[in-house]
């Protein structure tokens, strides 16, 4: 019995380590894909210690609204400006004001709170579990209707280094998929200190 036990908690070991090394080789792929296509993208390097390549015909903004972020636009179709595609980065540092005294936030009660909000105004399309940089992140679609605008939304949230991230890329319905692509290469081109 003990024989099988180990046999067994070693075969477990391997499957874990092996399917954590397919998502690991995945995500390096995807950076390296990415960052070595120099002609057609650029890097992005934050002051807050992070990186990021984006496509070299998206544009980019820094602390809009009054607090840490980055916002890259894609250049808009037909000339319409709500046609474009935008992501967007935004930045929270520990501890916050909400937080357990002394203590941290979990990813589990940011995202909990994130998707409260979320379902109030729109409909939730898919969730899933991810990781960015290496860590774990929850991923959320969803679509409504905003300012007159059927929107659509992605959200990624994860926490490194008791920094609390938030990604969004958003667009007008009938746009997001056309803009998804070039979206998600920035998303997974992220790397922090």
């Amino acid at each position: 019995m003990k024989k099988f036990l180990f046999i067994s908690s070693i075969a477990i070991i391997l499957v874990v380590s092996w399917c954590s090394k397919i998502d690991q080789n995945q995500d390096v792929e995807k950076w390296e894909t990415l960052s070595n296509n120099v002609s057609q993208t650029e890097l992005y390097e934050s002051k807050e210690g992070f990186e990021v390549y984006f496509p070299k015909s998206w544009d980019y903004r820094e602390n809009v609204g009054g607090v840490y972020n980055v916002i890259f636009v894609s250049q808009p179709k037909n000339k319409n400006p709500l046609s474009a595609g935008m992501v967007s980065f935004h930045i929270y540092k520990f501890p916050w004001n909400h937080a357990p005294s002394g203590g941290d936030i979990s990813l589990d009660a940011v995202y909990a709170s994130t998707r409260s909000g979320i379902e109030k105004d729109y409909k939730i399309l898919r969730e899933e579990d991810i990781k960015i940089d290496w860590v774990p992140a929850k991923k959320i679609i969803f679509q409504g209707v905003d300012n007159g605008e059927a929107d659509k939304m992605q959200e990624i949230i994860f926490i490194k280094n008791r920094v609390s991230y938030t990604i969004i890329y958003t667009s007008i319905l009938d746009y997001f998929d056309e803009f998804y692509k070039e979206a998600e290469s920035i998303i997974t081109s992220f790397k922090s200190e």
